[in-house]
């Protein structure tokens, strides 16, 4: 079988593929089907003369399943028009809809030897050009994608990892009279990150830089700060450096994400699976996050009303903080959240944050999540 090359949305040659024989020795992809229990039904190996390799391996599986992974090849390898299809197959390996698909993809013998960041770099800059392109994006003009807040090396190096997470940046990260103020490394950059790999490394250089710069302390300091203080963790110098993260997109707006439009927030799309990915990617122990319930789909397939509560403070309106088990990368992750008002964790006390954070860090010892 053979899918002719069409035209993409950008106007290229579509790539096509073909039933042939895959070396599993080297890069492939798996796909499965639920109706098979996660039984192999297709091997896909890399491009070969313009056409992708695609060996079907399951005697068993009925005309209704074939079909089913027929479609998914056809539309993420041809229809979807990605310029490059091989790569946004191995990101939809990570993403939510895969894990909610019947059929599903997982990745085998991938060895990168380029950076570990560089294609949620390349994603993030998707999201902000896509949401640029028109005025009803609301993006905040000059800017750049924000694909995540501190120093990463730090935070890869702590023995606890702790991401934090909210919706999306706020235009305070740059300033009308100083638009580079907090990002300064990164001020000339090419402005559709279309960057070379030294270029990529400044970018990632000046996000590392966030915290030692010129952060914005009148929402950090009072938001996620004082909890990260009790599970002995900070976004500032600490044996347990933390990173921010946004998970509906990089991109910082105006107004802010709860007033744009639907069809605002549509302009974004994309921003949700780049954090699942972003987030197989740092690997984290423990994720705090304060959001409206709605945004809470990322962290799994259990309804919040079923997460178990971790925390309560006792008072008149009690305020509870609900845990979850969450898997990004084949390991689990605590992922704790508390209601938001104007802030994070906006109606607690920073005693009652330093409290919350302390519980999260026994609950953290208890699971043994750390370290890995």
């Amino acid at each position: 079988m053979r899918l002719g090359d069409e035209r993409n949305r950008g106007g290229g040659a579509r790539s096509a593929w073909v039933e042939a024989q895959v070396d599993r020795a080297g890069e492939h992809f798996i796909l499965s089907h639920d109706d098979l229990e996660e039984e192999a039904i297709a091997v896909v190996g890399p491009e070969r003369d313009g056409s992708f390799q695609v060996e079907f391996v399951a005697a068993q599986a009925s005309d209704a399943v074939l079909a089913a992974v027929r479609h998914e090849l056809s539309y993420y390898l041809v229809e979807l028009g990605e310029e490059h299809p091989w790569a946004y197959a191995y990101y939809h390996c990570g993403t939510i809809s895969n894990a909610s698909s019947n059929v599903k993809w997982s990745a085998h013998n991938f060895h990168h030897d380029d950076h570990p960041l560089a294609y949620p770099v390349e994603l993030a800059w998707n999201v902000f050009n896509r949401a640029a392109s028109t005025p009803e994006g609301g993006v905040v003009r000059p800017s750049m994608p924000i694909l995540y807040f501190g120093d990463r090396e730090a935070y890869e190096n702590s023995p606890l990892r702790i991401v934090t997470a909210g919706l999306n940046p706020s235009l305070a990260e740059f300033p009308i009279e100083s638009p580079w103020l907090r990002f300064p490394g990164a001020a000339a950059l090419p402005a559709d990150g279309s960057m070379t790999a030294p270029e990529r490394d400044k970018y990632l250089a000046a996000l590392d830089e966030y915290f030692r710069v010129a952060p914005y302390r009148k929402w950090f300091d009072r938001s996620f700060e004082p909890i990260l203080n009790g599970c002995g963790a900070s976004y500032y110098e600490s044996k347990n450096v933390a990173l921010h993260t946004d998970l509906l997109s990089p991109v910082a707006t105006n107004p802010t994400w709860s007033r744009l439009s639907e069809s605002a927030q549509i302009k974004h799309a994309g921003g949700r699976d780049l954090w699942t990915f972003l987030m197989r990617a740092l690997r984290p122990h423990v994720i705090i996050v304060s959001v409206a319930r709605k945004y809470l789909h990322s962290m799994g397939h259990v309804p919040f009303d079923e997460w178990p509560e971790l925390f309560r403070i006792e008072r008149e309106n009690p305020f509870v903080v609900r845990e979850i088990l969450s898997d990004f990368d084949g390991s689990e992750v605590l992922v704790a959240f508390g209601r938001a008002a104007e802030l994070p964790f906006g109606t607690v006390s920073t005693a009652g944050k330093h409290e919350i954070g302390k519980q999260i860090f026994e609950r953290a010892a208890a699971l043994q999540l750390s370290p890995r």
